[in-house]
């Protein structure tokens, strides 16, 4: 005969009762519950329920949530409450971080007791993602940033921080070309006066090999031609 079981949540103190199907448990707020009923016949579906509120229900293969807070495990049937996740701080270390400095580490901060599991993510202007990192750091190379904002997610969602300034941002002119594009920039610009040096080389050397060359007909030596009078005798 298949059972129906019902466990009905109570956050106060740990202490347990049960009476017939209906098991009340006491859990201390914060603390995760594990139940694992011992039952000899199969067990059809389990409910859980706090102050007669129906929070999530298991029915086969099926779970459903009646709370978005519940994250339902429905090997062990273990139900956590969570906390939304607060909004990050960012806190750099030193404290007095500034570009005089080589590098910079900064700290995605915030209470994060009873929110778990919480993951990190850094996202920077202009938008780029770095996921799963808690700790940052940030020195010369990051020029290119403007700032730095810290996020924070778990199952219920995620916040953000207010943008942090990083302090070793260059503005850069020119539509904000990056080291790449002004290293581009400048061996183009670099390339194109060689050539512009050499090809003014090879034409004036072109013009002093012609300024030196004999007139037609010489075969050697310095033509002279002289002129002579008209006779008209002759």
């Amino acid at each position: 005969m298949k059972r129906r079981v019902s466990f009905c949540l109570c956050l106060w103190s740990l202490i347990g009762s049960a009476v017939g199907e209906i098991v009340n448990v006491y859990v201390a707020e914060g603390q995760t519950l594990t139940l694992r009923p011992k039952f000899k016949d199969p067990v059809e579906s389990v409910e859980w329920q706090r102050n007669r509120n129906l929070l999530a229900e298991w029915a086969g293969n099926e779970v459903t949530r009646y709370d978005n807070r519940i994250a339902l495990n429905d090997e062990v049937f273990a139900v956590k409450v969570i906390k939304f996740v607060p909004e990050p701080e960012v806190h750099p270390t030193p404290l007095a971080c500034s570009e005089n400095l080589e590098t910079c580490t900064l700290h995605c901060g915030g209470d994060t007791s009873g929110a778990e599991p919480v993951t990190y993510i850094w996202r920077t202007e202009p938008e780029t993602e770095m996921p799963e990192v808690r700790n940052r750091t940030i020195d010369r190379k990051t020029s290119a940033v403007k700032s730095f904002f810290c996020i924070m997610q778990n199952p219920l969602g995620r916040k953000e921080s207010q943008a942090f300034a990083n302090p070793f941002y260059q503005d850069r002119p020119g539509g904000g070309l990056g080291p790449g594009g002004i290293a581009g920039v400048v061996s183009g610009t670099l390339g194109a006066l060689c050539g512009v040096v050499v090809a003014a080389w090879f034409c004036s050397k072109r013009q002093r090999g012609l300024a030196l060359r004999p007139s037609n007909g010489a075969t050697g030596g310095t033509n002279l031609e002289t002129s002579r009078p008209l006779n008209s005798n002759n």
